[in-house]
């Protein structure tokens, strides 16, 4: 057993490694105690405070509704509105207009009806025209050079520097996906009930019974533009009704550029000179029985019994294609003089015949109808009797062709 013995005279010496191990204590004391503090206000009110937010849900998308605006007078009040029944130009019949380049300004403005019609109210409704360039044939996107839509007054203007009509060889259909003539005018005209519209955008095809009023046995179909035809341009007009809204209609507009025939000109490689090889089976008798044409300085005049004068007798032609009227025939060089036919592809060629004569407006004969297109009625043959052009001349720039008729 130990004994310790406490004297009162005894004092407690503190040393250094006591105060050492004091601060230390006092150290892991106080600094936990701070860190306790700090976290205790940021703590959350509760423990489920932290949890991830639930994902919001997207809100759904609606589409704006047209800005509605009653449309009124100057004085206020509000004004009535009758929708357009039509949307044509120059006529309600609505023509193709045939333009002559160097003939003059044109100016060809939207036929309608009803308050946009009204020159009391035209101005309240109406808002602009312009030109559709998507879901048309190509050719009809841009118009001739020369002539413009004048937007705010919806009309065609301007003077045609530039000839422009449907120039695809094969022509088009107001379809764009039928690309031949019987299968486009046998297409008919489709109404959309969910959307309202013809698949053909007229406002002569608004309403379901014009588009297409009998789907089992339809009577109205697409349109075939073939080539040398006015080119369909398709214009968008936009007006508001009576409560403000827009709204549109579209209508075709036929224009065509053309230019007036003064006289058939002739190229070097139109005037030939072919030369016959004597020794071939033939050639000879058949030489011998060409007869050329027979030409007076008369043939300009109007009169049909002095034109009569004129005769064509004999059409040649060669393995290179040239088609065209003997004009001489030299049997002791076996040379035959031909003035190749002029082809000619007319829009609508039903009332042009065999043996007429095209005119100038001066009533000037300048082409004679040698013979119709078998595959295509609506080309020409042309034989070119303008003055200047029907004779062979001594200064002519002729190309020889060496070749068996």
């Amino acid at each position: 057993m130990e004994i310790i013995l406490i004297s009162p005279f005894a004092k407690y010496l503190s040393d250094f490694n006591d105060n050492r191990d004091m601060k230390t204590f006092n150290t892991k004391l106080i600094v936990p105690f701070i860190i306790t503090l700090l976290l205790t206000g940021c703590m959350p009110d509760s423990l489920t405070k932290f949890k991830k937010d639930e994902p919001k849900k997207a809100a759904a998308v609606v589409a704006p509704t047209p800005v509605s605006t009653v449309v009124v007078d100057d004085t206020g009040v509000p004004l009535t509105f009758d929708a357009p029944t039509y949307f044509t130009w120059g006529t309600t019949a609505n023509p193709p207009k045939y333009a002559t380049v160097g003939g003059g300004a044109i100016s060809v403005e939207a036929v309608v009806d009803g308050s946009l019609a009204d020159v009391a109210k035209a101005d309240k409704f109406f808002l602009s025209c312009t030109l559709v360039t998507t879901d048309v044939h190509p050719i009809a996107q841009a118009l001739p050079t020369g002539i413009t839509l004048n937007s705010g007054e919806c009309a065609f203007q301007g003077n045609p520097t530039a000839f422009k009509s449907v120039s695809v060889s094969t022509g088009f259909c107001s379809d764009v996906s039928s690309t031949s003539q019987p299968v486009c005018e046998a297409k008919a005209l489709v109404w959309s009930t969910a959307t309202s519209t013809c698949s053909l955008p007229d406002l002569k095809y608004a309403t379901q019974s014009q588009c297409n009023p009998n789907p089992l046995s339809p009577t109205v179909f697409h349109k075939w533009y073939p080539l040398g035809a006015p080119i369909p341009y398709r214009v968008k007009m936009d007006y508001k009704n009576a409560d403000g809204v827009t709204q549109s209609a579209y209508s075709n507009f036929e224009l065509g550029t053309y230019k007036t025939i003064s006289a058939i000109k002739y190229n070097q490689a139109d005037k030939l000179l072919l030369k016959i090889d004597p020794s071939a089976s033939g050639v000879a008798s058949s030489l011998g029985a060409i007869v050329p044409a027979k030409t007076t300085n008369s043939l300009i005049a109007a009169s049909s019994a002095t034109a009569a004068a004129y005769a064509n007798a004999n059409i040649i032609s060669a393995q290179n294609g040239a088609q065209g009227i003997a004009n001489f025939v030299d049997s002791t060089q076996n040379i035959i003089g031909v003035r190749k036919l002029v082809k000619m592809t007319l829009n609508n060629a039903s009332e042009f015949n065999v043996g007429n004569y095209i005119s100038t407006i001066n009533n000037a004969k300048v082409g004679k109808i040698f013979k119709k297109d078998t595959a295509n009625p609506n080309i020409l043959f042309v034989e070119n009797v303008s003055p200047g052009e029907i004779y062979f001349a001594v200064d002519d720039q002729l190309d020889n062709q060496f070749a068996n008729p």
